[in-house]
This record gives C-alpha cells, structure tokens and sequence, in this order.
C-alpha cells in the first residue's frame, strides 16, 4: 500500500506541475498582444515588459516609474490619456528610457503639466498635437529634433513660464536639437520667445504658423546662429525678431528661405540681412510683413547666384531700403509692388548685373492717394569700380532710368521728381511718380502749364509693361507713338481712363496688340467708362478702319477724334 501511496503523491505532483505550467501558457497567451489590466492602467504586452494604452485611474497628477505592477514600462502608446482627467504628468528618473509614440499626448485638453523622460531622442509627431491646455512642458536634455505637429494648436503653452527681467517668457529649446520639424509649433497663440543653440539647423514648414512667437535668441550671446533652411510659413502671421536692439535677425549660414516664410509678421521684425550664403528666397517670403523697412544683401564673388521669388517683398508698406548684391541677376513679377514708401524715403538699389525686371516689380499698387509728396529718390543699379568700391548709378548696360519733366503740386506750388524704368528694347516697366491733375499739379512743356500727363508722347517706347502704371494718379494719358503692345494689367490700379494716341496711331500699318486684360483694374471707371481719343481732327475718316480701331474692337471701344489735352 505504501509503494502506491507513493506512486500515487508523485503522479499528483506531476499533474500539478503540468497543470500550472499550463494555465501559465494560457494566461501569458491572454496578456500578449491583448489589452488587460495592471494598476490604474491598461496595458499591453510586449516582448519585454508592456506599454501603457490608456489610464483608468482618478488621480489628476501622477508620476510614472519604470515599473507597473512588477512589470517593466517599455513605451506610452498613441492617446494614452485622451479623454481623461488628467493635468499633470511626469516621468520618475528610472522611466528615463521609456519611449513616446507617436500621438501618445494627443487630443489631452486637460493636460496642464508633462515632464518627458530624460532619456528621450525626439518628440515624437503629433505628440501633444491638440493639447490646448498644456502650459508647460519639461523638455529632456538629449532631444535632437522636435518631431512634425508635435506641439500644433497647444494655445496655452509658456502661459504658467515665469516672464524674465526682458518681459518675455522663454521656451528653452534643447542645445542638442538640431531640427523643429512641420508645423510643430503652429498656433502656439501664447508662445512668447524661444532660445535655441548653435546646433539648430532647420526650422521646417509653417513650424511657427500663427504663433505668438516675438523673438528669438541664442543661449551664447557671442555665438552665431546656425540656421541653414527655414521652410515655407515657417513666421507666417507671428510677430518674430530678436534680442538685438536694432530689431536686426541675421542668420549667416542661412541657405534657403521658403515661400511665405516672413510674410505678414510684424512687431519687432524691421532689419533682415540676407546672408551671403542665401541661394533660395521663395515666393512671398516677407510679402505684407508691416515693420519690415531695412532688407540688405550680402552676396560676395564666392557666393552663388540668388533666386527670389514672386512678390517676396509685396505690400511691405514700411519698407524704405532695400539694397540688392549683383547675385540678383533677376527682379522678379511684383516683387516689390505696393512698396509705397520705398521710393519716398531711401534709393531702391538694384545690381548693376540686373537682367530682368519682372512684370509689376516696381508697381506702387497702393499709392492711390491724391498725397503729392516730393519723391527725391530714384531707382539705382549698383556698380562696382575698378578700386573694389561701388557707386550707384541710374542705369545698367540693360535698363535706363528716365527723369521726366518736373511738375508742380500743391497750394504753393512746389517742384516735385517723377520718372520711368525701361528696358533695352525701349519697354516701359514702371512709371513711377505721385503727379496727378485732379490736385493742381501741372507739368511745364514749351514754358506752358499742361494739366494732364502727356510728357510719354515723345519717347520711343514700344510696348506698356504690365503694372507698368499701378498707383498713378493721373486720369489722362497720352500714348507714346510707337507703342504696338499693351500687356496685361498695364493699367492696373491707376485712374487713368482717358487715352490719347497720336495723329500718326490712325493711319500705321503696325498691328495693334492690346492684351485681354490690358484695360483690367482702373481705380476710377468700369471698361464702360475708358475713352480712347487719336489726336487730330483730320483723322476723323480713317479712324475706323484703322488697325488701332480693330484691336479696340475687342474691349468694344470706339475711337473718338480730339485736340491735344491741356
């Protein structure tokens, strides 16, 4: 009986065994790859401790370890703690290798306060994308980059910083990062200011968008920044400059700056030197930036050709000096259109290896005003002399600036400056002026007062640029001779709506080409109200068939015969 008792207790045993090692395959079967819980959180498992999916618990501050429920913390998954009560986060010192996923904070409008694990190498994308109550945050020391729409729309973040003897509160960027991708700071309406190292290479698209951000600075004042490419809306609509008291942001090392990357910021944005490593300046790149009023380029022999976009400095309304290197062999369409008072206040230096001036580069789209103030100041190209040093001089071997007769304004009357920009093939590109007939302005031909603008008639112009008349306030023109072509939008803007052509337009053989648009835009007449005169009452039987009647045709403008204007 002894010897099966025996057998008996040892065959139990086994079964025990074989039963326990089997409900431990089981139940590990259940934990991994599914959700279960430990402590206040659900978890997952993961092939070396679990990670954290959501948080069940009541407390709204809690610290997180290395360790939940015996087991080690791996990661946080995407939306841990969405949805939850939760404010205040942080990370025990032993958590420092627990990693973030992507969108682990997201969509936590609660969250107030995090602290991230010290051993973190980025912040992750979409991080704490949505988190619009989250005030501060601990960065770790060690982060190289701040990943894309990490902090997008946190409207709160810096609220709780403490403001320094400057007044601002400053966003302390790890000295490690070297990148702040796309939008990862978009509407960060509260972000005042923000430090950042040598090490900082790239600041990615629409990074800063519509954020409060009002300066930047580095951690060592004697430093140089270390920027390279600054993306497209990277400041568009923020208010960013920097420490220096002129308001001056120089970065030296910068090589390409994104379409609408400065565009329409203002506050302390007025003084930009574009560094002679610039290659790249994209469309609208400081368009409607309203403080701007100082833009130098610092292009040398060793540096590369530069490319600016379209309108990049359109619509700067304060901008009064502006000084072009000859790496900037192209002004490009509208680039500076509705400058209204870089003319008035300072010369717009051009490069003397100027090729091209675009269409509307010099339009003063807004200078609608019946104001008559003197404009001193002219167009420039800057030549370099034999000895190394420059002068400015009126025009380069491809574009002539013309001084027009002065006219008078005012009550008193007073002699005032205007002139015209053309191009060797006799294109006027700009008129640029502030005469205008309906404020007792006049012009002095032949020792007579002429009350209308009519000074163009004798100069060889073949072709009206578009915008080339933009912000003019004259209401009469009188056509030059041999101008055939009239381009798109040439009138744009002015109030002109009388035209005058000469005797001779009724009677040439040369084709007519008015562009579809080219009455487009006058400030004062619908196309209904645009006359067209040819000077000359002797004209009246050909005016019909004659090749200026059949361009007109078109805008369905009939020819009317006239007397010179007065």
């Amino acid at each position: 009986m002894k010897k099966y008792a025996k057998l008996i207790a040892l065959l139990s045993i086994i079964f025990v065994a074989i039963g326990a090692t089997i409900l431990g395959v089981y139940l590990n079967s259940i934990e991994k790859g599914n959700n279960f819980k430990l402590d206040d959180y659900i978890v997952r498992s993961e092939g070396n401790g679990v990670t954290i999916v959501s948080y069940e618990g009541e407390d709204t501050s809690i610290t997180i370890s290395s360790k939940i429920g015996g087991k080690k913390l791996v990661s946080i998954s995407a939306g841990a703690f969405t949805d939850t009560e939760v404010t205040r986060i942080s990370f025990d010192d032993d958590a420092k290798d627990v990693k973030l996923a992507d969108k682990c904070f997201a969509g936590s409008t609660k969250l107030e306060y995090v602290k991230l694990p010290e051993g973190l190498e980025y912040i992750p994308d979409y991080c704490f994308n949505g988190c619009t109550g989250l005030k501060s945050v601990g960065l770790p020391q060690n982060i190289k980059y701040i990943g894309n729409y990490a902090f997008y729309g946190c409207t709160s973040l810096t609220k709780d910083y403490e403001a320094e003897s400057d007044g601002y509160r400053w966003l302390n960027i790890p000295q490690s990062v070297t990148e702040i991708c796309d939008y990862a700071f978009y509407q960060c309406g509260a972000l005042d200011a923000i430090r950042v190292s040598e090490n900082l290479e790239t600041i990615g698209n629409y990074s800063f968008r519509e954020s409060g951000l009002q300066k930047i600075a580095l951690y060592n004042k004697e430093g140089e920044y270390g920027i390279k490419t600054i993306g497209s809306y990277a400041f568009y609509k923020s208010y960013v400059g920097s420490e220096s008291g002129l308001n001056e942001l120089y970065l030296p090392k910068l090589t390409t700056i994104g379409s609408y990357a400065f565009a329409s910021i203002s506050n302390n944005f007025k003084y930009f030197r574009i560094a002679p490593s610039v290659t790249m300046i994209g469309d609208y790149a400081f368009s409607g930036s309203s403080s701007l009023n100082r833009v130098v380029f610092e292009q040398n022999e060793d540096s590369e050709e530069i490319g600016v976009g379209k309108y990049a400095f359109a619509y700067d309304i304060n901008l009064i000096e502006v000084a072009l290197a000859n790496k900037v062999t192209t002004i490009s369409d509208g680039m500076f259109m509705g400058c209204i008072k870089l003319l008035s206040a300072k010369d717009l230096v051009l490069s003397e290896k100027t090729e091209y001036i675009g269409d509307g580069a010099l339009a003063f789209f807004n200078s609608t005003s019946t104001n008559t103030k003197v404009v001193d100041y002219y167009v420039k190209f800057r030549h370099t002399k034999e000895d190394g040093t420059t002068e400015n001089i009126l025009y380069n071997d491809n574009f002539t600036v013309e001084s027009l007769p002065e006219y008078y304004s005012g009550n008193t009357p007073t002699k005032k400056k205007h002139f015209i920009v053309l191009n060797n093939d006799n294109e006027l590109i700009s008129y640029v002026g502030r005469f205008s007939d309906d404020t007792n302005s006049y012009l002095e031909i032949d020792s007579k007062k002429v009350y209308t603008f009519k000074s163009l008639l004798n100069k060889p112009i073949t072709a009206i640029k578009s915008y080339a008349f933009s912000g003019s306030a004259f209401t009469k023109l009188c056509i030059p001779a041999k101008t055939t072509v009239i381009e798109d939008n040439a009138f744009n803007g002015s109030m002109i709506e009388y035209f005058y052509f000469a005797s001779s337009s009724a009677s040439s053989t040369e084709e007519y080409i008015f562009e579809e648009d080219a009455f487009n835009g006058i400030k004062l007449s619908s196309l209904d109200a645009v006359r067209v005169y040819v000077i000359g009452r002797s004209n009246a039987g050909i005016v019909s068939d004659s090749n200026l009647q059949k361009a007109l045709n078109d805008f369905d403008i009939e020819i009317e015969v006239s007397d010179e204007p007065n």
